[in-house]
């Protein structure tokens, strides 16, 4: 089969389909990403063919604040409406469907994988008669949310003569659910069709929590939301106050920071700019971190208790699920100091009922199905005769 994956050119957007295409690829499928730069380039070292579809990164920001939107100055309640309302949909969706189109039209793909954020490719594949699967990273779009996306692509979908579809079509063929049930929202059950997906970190370990004290933690604010000012110094906070414990800590500050950004350090912190999740976590007693999916769910599936500082984006919404489901307790971006996050921290690694609750989410991220499994319902899918 010939499979398109599509994603905004974002870290956090790319990985969660860097599994399925993966294991399609050495299925024998021939296997190509649309995406812009600065993923495309990763992509294509990855050793996979990508087409150029969409804006940039860069200039997707460059349009976003044209458009009027200073997205850090946003409440935390409307960072993720303007987002799919206005940035992923207006903003995004038109360049990358004509690039998605001219795509397709070149690479005659029998259906199309897409992020949950990508809205063009549902409308891409409608166009040529294609199935679409969306892959989710995190717990579900909030309902209105989802509605707010559909809203913003509504027009596209009108000009091609196409049926409106609910929620920007995101869910109509299948959804892929990286979420464990533990912090997902019921409105999950209401989807046509959709398979979990257990994450790769979940695949081989057999960590035991053990009993909780003065190990190691592990401390990141991931891919995108870590420079700046405000993050640098809120960074500190946590790495001050989770080495005030007499803890370990293990810091990475992202590919594109210097470790020096942080100042100098006591005996007990390194600090590096990147470290595969997988290979620091094993020996973790608990996480501090902004509260991005990928990070919150691979933190899950060794066991740990998390200490989300939400910043942007997803984060408030994810450390909101997290809390509820007793493997987190969250600070908001006021409340973070030294001493907030010396607490915190000391409470997780002491408090016993974090560890079960984080014990009871990794066993049930460790019965998802594997990425074989979600292959074979792609497959199956891609194998329906072609839609009207």
């Amino acid at each position: 089969m010939r499979m398109l994956f599509s994603c905004r050119p974002i870290a956090g957007h790319f990985l969660p389909l860097a599994s399925l295409a993966a294991s399609a690829k050495q299925r024998g499928h021939t296997v190509a990403f649309a995406t812009s730069e600065p993923i495309a380039s990763q992509v294509r070292a990855t050793g996979y063919d990508c087409f150029p579809a969409g804006l940039s990164d860069a200039d997707s920001r460059v349009k976003l604040i044209h458009a009027g939107i200073v997205f850090r100055d946003l409440a935390p309640d409307q960072m993720r409406p303007v987002a799919f309302g206005r940035w992923f949909s207006v903003i995004e969706t038109p360049p990358r469907l004509a690039d998605l189109d001219r795509i397709c039209a070149e690479f005659r793909p029998d259906l199309l994988v897409h992020e949950v954020a990508e809205l063009a490719a549902p409308l891409a594949a409608a166009s040529a008669g294609l199935p679409w699967v969306t892959v989710g990273f995190g717990p579900l779009l909030q309902p209105d949310v989802a509605t707010l996306a559909g809203d913003g692509v509504a027009p596209l979908w009108r000009e091609r003569g196409l049926p409106q579809r609910s929620c920007a079509g995101l869910y109509e063929h299948l959804y892929v659910d990286p979420c464990p049930p533990a912090l997902q929202i019921a409105e999950i059950d209401s989807l046509p069709a959709r398979i979990g997906l257990r994450p790769e970190a979940a695949l081989n370990q057999s960590k035991a929590i053990g009993p909780h004290g003065a190990g190691r933690i592990y401390v990141t604010f991931g891919t995108v939301w870590n420079s700046g000012p405000t993050a640098v110094e809120r960074l500190r906070m946590a790495v001050a106050g989770s080495a005030s414990l007499g803890a370990e800590v293990i810091v990475t500050v992202g590919k594109e920071n210097d470790p020096a950004l942080l100042g100098a350090m006591p005996a007990n912190v390194q600090v590096h700019r990147f470290i595969p999740q997988d290979q620091v976590l094993t020996d973790c007693t608990c996480v501090v971190v902004h509260g991005g999916a990928g990070t919150m769910v691979g933190a899950l599936a060794w066991g740990l208790p998390l200490l989300i500082l939400p910043q942007f984006a997803d984060q408030f919404y994810n450390a909101e699920r997290a809390v509820l489901a007793g493997v987190a307790l969250a600070l908001a971006p006021s409340d973070v100091s030294v001493k907030a996050v010396s607490a915190c921290a000391e409470k997780l690694m002491s408090d016993t009922a974090f560890a079960a609750c984080a014990a009871s989410v990794r066993d049930e991220l460790a019965s998802m199905p594997s990425v074989e499994e979600v292959l074979d319902r792609i497959e199956a899918l891609a194998m329906r005769p072609q839609l009207p």
